[in-house]
């Protein structure tokens, strides 16, 4: 039973997780960025109701065309060259709408060939009374001019 009632807080806290999941929020997806350029990258998730203790949060880039032999691959299997590996996310309230956000500027690599890329972000947290690890990650295609 013990093991039943641990089972069940484990997916309850993982699904509170999931629905606190980060995205980036700027640039939107299909924005143009150009190599060299430094762009300010908005991450944001919605304030949860759960605990959490903040780990890690890292963003990449990993510039693609989408074929069979250079995929777009997702940062949950790749991340690319890393842009930002500043530790927790340190997130403020950005608007009304329970959205919690920080703002992080990188720079573009001026080796960037003309394209699309991969903007990525990976966070790591701890959830729930039990502390327990999730690791969240998202991408948005940008268009390299």
């Amino acid at each position: 039973m013990k093991f039943f009632s641990r089972f069940v807080l484990s997916t309850l806290f993982a699904a509170a997780a999931l629905a606190q999941n980060v995205y980036i929020a700027s640039p939107a997806a299909g924005s143009s960025v150009t190599p060299g350029s430094d762009i300010t990258v908005e991450v944001s998730q919605p304030d949860g109701q759960s605990s959490w203790v903040e780990s890690a949060l890292v963003l990449g880039w990993w510039p693609c065309d989408g074929s069979s032999e250079d995929p777009c691959l997702p940062a949950s299997e790749v991340l690319g060259e890393l842009l930002y590996n500043g530790g927790p996310f340190k997130p403020t309230f950005y608007n009304t709408e329970n959205v919690i956000s920080q703002n992080i500027t990188v720079n573009i690599p001026s080796s960037t060939p003309a394209g699309y890329a991969l903007l990525q972000v990976a966070h790591f947290v701890l959830v729930g009374a039990e502390l327990g690890p999730v690791v969240q990650t998202f991408s948005v295609n940008l268009t390299v001019v």
